[in-house]
């Protein structure tokens, strides 16, 4: 479903990213982790036709993601954005109820499906009881399940989240990204930012480990923790524990935790 082949990206004299090059087939989950400013945010842009790559080419089924017109595109790709451009003057319902606005026309009102399919969303991300409220009533949390809501509402082939766990307690992240691996059994084919690797590696079929605007590998989550290159790109010790009733390894931090010191 997506194909990067060597995608570069420049802004003016930053290299962002540099020969970056994955496949992800449809009904997949990709993890993409790595450390702050490695280019993760904008490896999704990307990826949601946001951002035009400097070289290389981008495709969605076959077909590159800038050919799109951008209303054809928002019907198969949704974007949860890590901060998202929502009025708080917005009540929850509203801001659900734009996720159905690229399958209206212009001055076309909201049909019965369209708010069935709102409701149902809501629901799904426990959000319902909040549907009268504005977003700037609502708390950090609230607001980031809110904004899955949006996304789910949009019923899109490829979904896009950059750090959707931020502001969520535990049982609202694994909440979250349970409803993502149920969608996903439906077809939905997701991509995530996640700076949890041991949930990214519960959770996403691959991960995709990136420094310095570089893929430095992709592959299972095993075949990721099984390397030393987590400790070679977060600079940090790290074990590698088997825990049972898990189907992926675990990652813990060492006591003496910095892998590498200036002598």
């Amino acid at each position: 479903m997506i194909q990067l082949e060597q995608v570069s990206l420049t802004m003016g004299e930053n290299v962002i990213l540099q020969d970056v090059s994955l496949q992800l087939a449809k009904g997949q989950s990709l993890g993409i982790i790595g450390p702050n400013g490695a280019g993760k945010s904008t490896l999704l842009q990307v990826l949601g036709g946001h951002l035009t790559p400097t070289a290389g080419k981008a495709f969605l089924d076959q077909k590159p993601i800038d050919s799109y017109r951008k209303k054809d595109l928002a019907k198969r790709v949704a974007f949860m954005q890590q901060i998202a451009n929502v009025s708080g003057q917005f009540t929850a319902y509203e801001t659900v109820m734009l996720g159905r606005y690229p399958f209206l026309s212009r001055f076309q009102m909201e049909s019965e499906r369209d708010h069935e399919i709102c409701e149902k969303s809501m629901e799904r991300t426990c959000t319902l009881h909040l549907r009268d409220r504005n977003l700037e009533e609502v708390s950090g949390g609230e607001r980031q399940r809110i904004l899955l809501a949006q996304v789910l509402a949009q019923e899109p082939e490829l979904l896009l989240l950059d750090e959707p766990t931020t502001y969520l307690d535990m049982f609202h992240q694994l909440e979250l990204l349970t409803l993502l691996n149920q969608a996903q059994k439906d077809g939905l084919t997701w991509v995530a930012v996640l700076h949890d690797l041991n949930l990214a590696a519960q959770y996403c079929d691959q991960l995709l480990l990136l420094s310095d605007g570089k893929v430095v590998q992709i592959g299972r989550p095993q075949e990721i923790f099984s390397s030393h290159l987590l400790e070679e790109v977060f600079g940090v010790r790290v074990t590698v524990v088997d825990v049972p009733g898990l189907p992926v390894p675990q990652i813990v931090i060492s006591p003496k935790w910095i892998a590498y010191q200036n002598s």
